[in-house]
């Protein structure tokens, strides 16, 4: 069976985000691969693989381009790139997945750059969940694009029952942060006197006190705002009671987003911006997207309180399980 080395892999309890992606993957692969380092933290950011770069058939990497946001991050970095080269020499075969086109932060933005061309030009497959990342790639490297395959995010089945009559119009979840854009959804809603049209719930882990200070004073009579870490009893508490869930991506960045997939799960009505994965899902017909803040009131305006027939939904669902998702790789790396 062949062996893998997942980076990264930690204890998503202690990261604000809580993303379960990792978890989900390990679980996914274990059918299919020696996990070499599962259930082993890496402790040591991406030196840790010396313990086992001579046990390894595969190196899967998530979100590695952004090696320099992690302690001594520079450090990592210029090892991680010294260190390609050698991986190529021990024949080790490098799994890739582009979740975004670039980091969502504006630091440290060409060391991102750098790492994410090494990738390109040095993965021998690339995973992207959003068929934007195919062209993204193609921009880049036309040479590198035979190496790309288009899979999208694997999704659960936890379709909930809502309620007829929600008390929540909006509910934006999930981590909050500045290139989510709900700044400027919130400013727009006050400029044109919308504030009060509709019952908003905002609620999640903020990612800085500044920002929570700066959506606070948004804060009105039918917008709630809420800091906090929300469980998943919590999250489907909260759709069963929505309307609708927004998401105001507004950074150019954005590729996938495992926050669309969690609520596309429990059968929410969603609205999104039309980039990424929100644009393959909207063409599918399983969520609504929008280019400008006006067609979301339009929407939302047109939209039942219950939703729509699952059926669409459940198929999706059936094709692209977390349980399917190993076989997929599997048959991709053969």
């Amino acid at each position: 069976m062949n062996r893998v080395y997942i980076f990264p892999y930690a204890d998503t309890s202690k990261s604000i985000s809580k993303n379960p992606y990792i978890n989900d993957l390990v679980e996914s692969l274990r059918h299919n691969f020696i996990i070499v380092n599962e259930h082993k933290a890496n402790t040591r950011g991406i030196f840790d693989i010396f313990s086992y770069i001579f046990k390894i058939d595969y190196l899967y990497l998530n979100w590695i381009e952004n090696l320099q946001f992690r302690r001594f991050g520079y450090i990592q970095a210029l090892f991680f790139i010294i260190l390609v080269p050698f991986f190529k020499y021990l024949r080790i075969e490098i799994i890739w997945t582009l979740h975004n086109k670039y980091t969502h932060s504006q630091k440290k933005y060409m060391l991102n750059r750098i790492l994410t061309k090494l990738l390109i030009y040095n993965s021998d497959y690339i995973i992207t969940h959003s068929s934007e990342g195919i062209s993204f790639i193609q921009k880049i490297s036309l040479e590198n694009l035979k190496k790309v395959k288009y899979l999208p995010h694997p999704i659960k089945n936890r379709i909930i029952k809502r309620v007829e009559n929600p008390a929540i119009d909006i509910l934006i979840w999930g981590s909050i942060d500045p290139y989510k854009g709900i700044h400027d959804f919130l400013n727009y809603l006050f400029v044109n006197h919308k504030e009060s049209l509709y019952n908003i719930h905002i609620v999640g882990k903020f990612s800085s006190r500044n920002y929570y200070k700066q959506l606070m004073a948004f804060s009105a009579a039918k917008i709630k705002i809420q800091n906090k870490y929300i469980t998943n009893v919590e999250v489907e508490e909260y759709i069963r009671n929505s309307k609708v869930v927004l998401f105001t991506y507004n950074s150019r960045s954005i590729l996938s987003s495992g926050a669309l997939m969690d609520t596309l799960s429990y059968g929410a009505q969603i609205i999104g911006p039309n980039i990424g994965a929100f644009k393959d899902m909207q063409k599918l017909g399983l969520i609504k997207t929008y280019n400008h803040y006006e067609e979301i009131i339009d929407i939302l305006n047109h939209i039942s309180d219950i939703g729509q027939d699952n059926k669409c939904l459940l198929r999706f669902i059936e094709n692209n399980g977390w349980n399917d998702f190993s076989c997929k790789i599997l048959k991709l790396i053969n």
